[in-house]
């Protein structure tokens, strides 16, 4: 009888065999599979930080280039329209002089809101020229007046915006800060977002990253996701 359930023992073991070996060879694939993932556990970190700085390098570069320029928003297109007249006629409202040789070049881009005309994007030959004309703006805005579209020859009552031309992500993150309304005042200048908290502390924002530190600060969390 004991020689019996010896036999059978040894032909279950016998039967056991291949799966052992099957086993054997997950276990080894096992181990393999977490070597691989602890190298990449070290790899990813080093590369989504790789991947930020260029990020923020190209968006530095990106920002940097636009530094002359200005984005107007909200005027119709019409036929036969100059752009570089446009911008001379705007400084004129706002009793700023803008000579054809202060301006370098100008033309439409589409604008992501496909509901409003093409931007309008002027590079003038001066950041001073620039600075002027939107302070200029700026000034006249806080007194009550407001830019249309009529000293353009067109018919129209809504408002014309002249601003700084931003990267669609610099204006994703002057967005956020804005809306984070922990400040008292603040200031977009050459791709760098100037913020003076109420208690007189100052954050400069000039990519994703500074956007995330700022919101981390005041402990609030950041849905970056804002079409502009």
């Amino acid at each position: 009888m004991l020689s019996a359930l010896a036999t059978k023992v040894k032909h279950k073991k016998q039967k056991m065999q291949p799966y052992k070996s099957v086993a054997e060879g997950l276990k080894e694939q096992l181990i393999k599979q977490d070597t691989r993932i602890g190298k990449l556990e070290v790899v990813v970190p080093k590369l989504q930080q790789q991947f930020a700085t260029v990020s923020s390098s190209v968006s530095s570069l990106s920002n940097h280039s636009r530094i002359n320029n200005i984005e107007i928003t909200n005027v119709k297109q019409f036929m036969g329209e100059n752009v570089v007249d446009m911008a001379i006629k705007f400084g004129q409202e706002v009793d700023v002089v803008i000579e054809k040789s202060d301006i370098d070049k100008g033309h439409r881009v589409n604008s992501t809101n496909k509901s409003k005309p093409k931007l309008i994007i002027v590079r003038l030959t001066s950041n001073l020229k620039k600075t002027e004309l939107l302070e200029a703006i700026r000034e006249k805005t806080k007194a009550g007046y407001n830019l249309t579209s009529e000293s353009q020859g067109v018919s129209s009552k809504e408002m014309v915006f002249v601003n700084h031309h931003q990267t669609v992500e610099m204006k994703k993150i002057h967005y956020h800060v804005r809306k984070l309304q922990i400040h008292r005042s603040g200031c977009y200048e050459d791709g760098v977002i100037w913020v003076q908290h109420k208690d007189d502390s100052s954050s400069y924002v000039r990519n994703l990253t500074d956007l995330r530190t700022l919101y981390a600060k005041f402990k609030i969390p950041l849905v970056f996701e804002r079409e502009v």
